[in-house]
């Protein structure tokens, strides 16, 4: 399968993702390791830069607690993961079927619906940040429905008598 991210140079679709380079369609068992790391750790820090950018500003102007800030930070590591997996080399790149496929990732994996429902808010909350701050055309995660938590029935009060 052809991956979906376009090549720098001119636009198009790679070839394979595993068999080619995404930034210049050679074959990666002819290109140097040194390439790899230094052309598409670039990705990675495009990604990352933008995540810290937002903690940040969680942490100084909307003064999160902690607790909160180490959610987030998890949830957005998360996420950061399963795009450098989809080869996604930035924010803007990602759709709303790739955050699903995340979500339904982290379902397999065995997180209660109560985690993924706090996990698709960070996530909802960082994509409203990047297009306020022109990083992102449009919000993916925001048509994602949350999984409905199961429910506790109420339990009989005993009789004290």
């Amino acid at each position: 399968p052809a991956c979906r991210h376009p090549r720098a140079d001119t636009g198009a679709v790679c070839a394979p993702a595993r068999a080619t380079c995404s930034c210049n369609g050679l074959p990666k068992r002819l290109l140097p390791r040194s390439h790899v790391f230094r052309r598409h750790a670039m990705n990675a820090d495009a990604l990352s830069a933008a995540t810290e950018r937002f903690l940040d500003h969680l942490r100084h102007q909307r003064r999160y607690s902690p607790g909160t800030l180490d959610n987030y930070t998890r949830s957005l590591a998360a996420l950061r993961a399963h795009a450098q997996t989809l080869h996604v080399p930035r924010w803007r790149d990602l759709r709303s079927e790739q955050v699903q496929s995340f979500v339904a990732a982290e379902h397999r994996r065995g997180l209660a619906p109560g985690t993924l429902k706090h996990m698709l808010a960070a996530c909802r909350s960082f994509f409203r940040y990047l297009a306020r701050e022109g990083e992102a055309a449009s919000k993916p995660a925001l048509g994602i429905r949350s999984p409905k938590a199961t429910r506790q029935l109420p339990t009989a009060l005993g009789s004290d008598g």
